[in-house]
C-alpha cells in the first residue's frame, strides 16, 4: 500500500461534514457532487470501498449508493462503520446489527439495541419451513427502509435473491403520499405483490410487533392491530401456522384494549 493510500485509508467518513443545507437539495447528481459526495469521492476514490474489496474508479459508486431523503450524516456514519468490514466475513447478522447500530436505532418501548427485533423475526422464521435466504431477509428486513443502507448494497453482499426479499419487505410508501391511512394501503398493496417466502418473513415480523406494542401500548395497538388485521388479509399465501398465530394474537390484543376500555370506563362513572 502507498503513503498516500494509506494516508486515505485512514480518513473517517464521518469527518466529511454535509451542508446544512443538504436536506433541502432536490437536484441533480452534478449539484449533489458538487455540494457534498465531491469531497467524499475525493477521499475514498484512490482505494478500493471502505476496503472491503470493491474498486471504486469513478464516481459511479457513490450514486448507486446515495439514497435520497436519508439524513447525510447517518449515511457517512454508515460508509465509515463499513471499513469494520475489512478482511471478515460479513454475515447478514454483522451486517443488520452494524446498520441498526451505525444510527443508534433502539426498540421503541424497552431501549434495547434495534438488532433484538431482527433476531426474533429470524427465530419465528426458523420455527417454520424455511431457506437460509429467509433467514438472512429477516435479519436485513428492517436495513433499507430504517437506515441509510441500499438494496444495492444489499445486493452486493448477499445476492439478488436476498436483495428480492428484502425489497418485498421495504415499505414504499411517502410521507407525500397522504395521511397514515393512504400510507398504510399503499404499503398494503405492495406486500400484497410479495412472495410467499417474503409474505412469511412479513408474518413474523408482525408477529414480533404485535406481540410488544400489546405488552407496552395499548393506545396504539387500537390503530397498530386493526391496521395489521387489514394486513393479514394479503399475507394469506405464508406460512399457515405463523398466519394462524398472528391472527389469534392480533384478536387477542383487540380483546385486550377492548377489557382496558371497558374498565377505564367504569372507573369514570
Amino acid at each position: 500500500m502507498s503513503k498516500k493510500t494509506d494516508q486515505v485509508s485512514r480518513i473517517q467518513l464521518c469527518d466529511v461534514k454535509p451542508p446544512q443545507d443538504w436536506m433541502q437539495v432536490t437536484c441533480g447528481v452534478s449539484q449533489l457532487y458538487d455540494m457534498y459526495w465531491n469531497a467524499l469521492f475525493q477521499a475514498f476514490a484512490p482505494v478500493s470501498v471502505y476496503s472491503i474489496g470493491l474498486p471504486v474508479t469513478s464516481f459511479d459508486y457513490l450514486v448507486r449508493n446515495l439514497k435520497p431523503g436519508k439524513d447525510a450524516q447517518a449515511t457517512a456514519t454508515w460508509w465509515s462503520c463499513k471499513l469494520s468490514f475489512s478482511g471478515k466475513q460479513v454475515t447478514p447478522l454483522s451486517f443488520a446489527e452494524t446498520a441498526h447500530g451505525c444510527i443508534n436505532q433502539r426498540r421503541k418501548y424497552t431501549d434495547a439495541p434495534y438488532i433484538c427485533h431482527p433476531i426474533a423475526v429470524a427465530d419465528i422464521v426458523a420455527s417454520v419451513p424455511h431457506t437460509d435466504n429467509m433467514l438472512a431477509a429477516a435479519l436485513l428486513h428492517d436495513t433499507v427502509e430504517d437506515t441509510p443502507v441500499t438494496l444495492h448494497e444489499i445486493r452486493e453482499y448477499f445476492g439478488p435473491d436476498v436483495a428480492t426479499l428484502v425489497e418485498m419487505l421495504t415499505d414504499v410508501s411517502k410521507p407525500s403520499d397522504g395521511n397514515r391511512a393512504a400510507r398504510k394501503a399503499i404499503d398494503r398493496a405492495h406486500t400484497a405483490k410479495a412472495s410467499p417466502e417474503a409474505m412469511t418473513i412479513k408474518l413474523a415480523d408482525l408477529l414480533d410487533n404485535t406481540r410488544s406494542i400489546v405488552e407496552h401500548d395499548l393506545n396504539f395497538a387500537r390503530v397498530y392491530l386493526r391496521e395489521k388485521l387489514d394486513l393479514l388479509d394479503v399475507l394469506g399465501a405464508g406460512d399457515k401456522t405463523l398466519y394462524q398465530l398472528c391472527w389469534e394474537t392480533a384478536t387477542a390484543g383487540m380483546r385486550k384494549v377492548a377489557d382496558a376500555d371497558e374498565q377505564r370506563q367504569a372507573e369514570a362513572q
